[in-house]
């Protein structure tokens, strides 16, 4: 996967056969991404680094904006969590709960 400059690889289940390089989407729910303030374990697959551009209490949840290069990632965290603008985070997310859909 690549944005910009950035790039990484990430497991998904797809919708057909995928060739190696192929341009593709990412599908993942806000819900099933974990945001982390510390970098992952090295053993971890699919995150990317990112920086939180914008945020919002929606009750018990903070609804964030994550930027990943050119990409704008939507996250949800409980409220405790208090993501500020400028934070760095790691976004997570298992490979059941990513969706690669064909270009």
């Amino acid at each position: 996967m690549a944005s910009g400059e950035e790039r990484c690889r990430f497991r998904c289940a797809t919708t057909g056969g995928v060739a190696a390089g192929e341009a593709v989407y990412v599908c993942v729910r806000p819900e099933n991404i974990r945001v982390l303030t510390a970098p992952p374990p090295a053993t971890d697959t699919n995150w990317i680094r990112g920086e939180v551009v914008d945020s919002i209490f929606l009750g018990p949840l903070q609804d964030c904006r994550v930027q990943w290069g050119n990409v704008i990632w939507r996250v949800q965290v409980e409220r405790q969590q208090r993501l500020r603008l400028g934070t760095q985070v790691w976004l997570a997310m298992a490979p059941h709960h990513c969706l690669c859909l064909r270009d």
